[in-house]
């Protein structure tokens, strides 16, 4: 939800588009707002706040709409129990995101989350015909783009199979010059999430098919902790010696790592024309803690703008895109649970393992060699087409607003290299091409 006041009355809408389409004047940027995008990104170091790109246009944040404060509930301290209830609140996240509807579709990885909500979503309606949308792996990609092209696929099909799901697998297909610009103008600024971009084909598709409701796993990672850093700190803080030991030999660390900031590459900042402050890394000496600044606090914005910016886009294809792992009470009551039911024996996901054990095959639970990108083929689709989709937006002597704060022509000259496109300027690049395009709808609609 967006908001701000035009001559003393509120005026509101579900996207930024929404609230500007009922101005009278076109909104003025907020600077403050797109240096700090520019100085640290989106995913992490960002707080989750009320500003947005545009002054006085307001957002209402994640935690006002579904708080899930800390100490809000008190589990059982029962391991069994405990256990049967939180099935109970995996189930009753997934139905409640279903509803009444029956033409569901779910995001399936292979991973345990999206695995997860695909078999709790088949407990939910056992009989339905269910769709699984699996991005594949491209048959060629540029060879910097290896890292994050792992193939899920024997995974995900042995998913779908067990499940009786319908398995459709998106490798191709692409359109990211059509999607750069009708994106603009459905969010009415640049997505800050890359996710909502490459997953454009399972919307179009998922519309095809006349599903009414696609499922996500995401917010596993905010709600399930597999982070050992956290949990070894909590251990050790709380001098538990014997057990702190055993989970790092069982976790083959030794001492908790300090965190690695995910801000800006150096390929980034170094097109900057702005000067970049130092960041502060923030300190949780407890999982919950970490817990919260990732739905709550300081590490959130990545998780809610995700969520609400995949909501936005869904709704434009007429889908309501769900997140049951990010359901509030599901969170409330995970969140709750003790540290030592959360992570065990060096194992991260501890307790949505032992949940999930009567609903998937034993390999798929309790794998712990996912990796790489969640949508492998848009993303190497994307990041192949990025020269031509930039150099045909943007040129040298551009003159928009990022112009002041990016080095257009050294951007445009490391797309115009022979030997493909560092992946840390995808974020970037993106950035820069929907802003020129906002700026040109801004003064079209004003003018209109």
């Amino acid at each position: 939800m967006y908001y701000t006041q035009q001559n003393g009355a509120l005026v509101s809408g579900c996207s930024l588009s929404e609230v500007i389409r009922q101005l009278h004047k076109k909104p003025v940027f907020n600077h403050d707002y797109i240096q700090r995008y520019l100085w640290r990104g989106v995913y992490f170091f960002a707080p989750n706040d009320a500003e947005t790109i545009f002054k006085d246009i307001y957002r209402v944040p994640f935690e006002s709409k579904h708080s899930i404060a800390l100490a809000s509930i008190k589990p059982p301290d029962d391991k069994r129990t405990a256990l049967q209830q939180f099935r109970q609140e995996l189930l009753s996240a997934v139905q409640a995101c279903i509803g009444g509807d029956k033409r569901v579709a779910v995001e399936l990885s292979g991973g345990l989350d999206s695995s997860s909500v695909s078999a709790l979503a088949r407990a939910a309606i056992p009989n339905a015909d269910i769709v699984a949308f699996t991005n594949g792996v491209p048959k060629y990609a540029h060879p910097s783009f290896q890292y994050f092209l792992h193939d899920e696929s024997s995974q995900s099909q042995q998913v779908a199979d067990t499940l009786g799901l319908k398995h459709v697998v998106i490798e191709d297909g692409f359109r990211f010059h059509e999607v750069i610009e009708k994106y603009t103008e459905i969010l009415g600024t640049f997505s800050e999430v890359m996710f909502p971009v490459f997953n454009h084909r399972s919307y179009e598709i998922a519309q095809q098919m006349g599903i009414s409701v696609l499922l996500s796993g995401f917010g596993g990672d905010e709600m399930v902790s597999q982070h050992a850093r956290e949990f070894l700190i909590e251990l050790k803080t709380k001098r538990k010696w014997v057990r702190f030991f055993y989970e790092c030999l069982r976790a083959r660390r030794f001492e908790p790592k300090p965190a690695l900031p995910f801000i800006i590459s150096k390929e980034h900042a170094a097109l900057l024309r702005i000067p970049v402050p130092p960041i502060e890394i923030p300190f949780f000496s407890t999982v919950r803690e970490f817990e919260h600044a990732l739905v709550e606090g300081a590490l959130s914005r990545h998780f809610s703008l995700r969520i609400e910016t995949s909501k936005l886009i869904a709704q434009h294809y007429g889908i309501r895109n769900e997140f049951p792992l990010a359901h509030p009470p599901l969170m409330r009551f995970f969140h709750a649970l003790p540290s030592s039911f959360k992570r065990r024996h060096g194992t991260g996901r501890y307790f949505m393992r032992l949940a999930m054990q009567p609903y998937l095959p034993k390999e798929i639970v309790w794998r712990q060699n996912k990796s790489g990108s969640t949508a492998p083929a848009a993303m190497a689709a994307f990041l192949t087409q990025l020269p031509q989709l930039f150099l045909e937006r943007i040129t040298p002597n551009h003159q928009g607003l990022l112009a002041d704060y990016i080095d257009i022509p050294a951007l445009v000259q490391c797309m115009e290299k022979s030997d493909g496109v560092p992946p840390e300027l995808q974020r970037l690049c993106l950035m820069v091409m929907m802003f020129a395009h906002l700026e040109k709808w801004l003064k079209r609609i004003s003018s209109g």
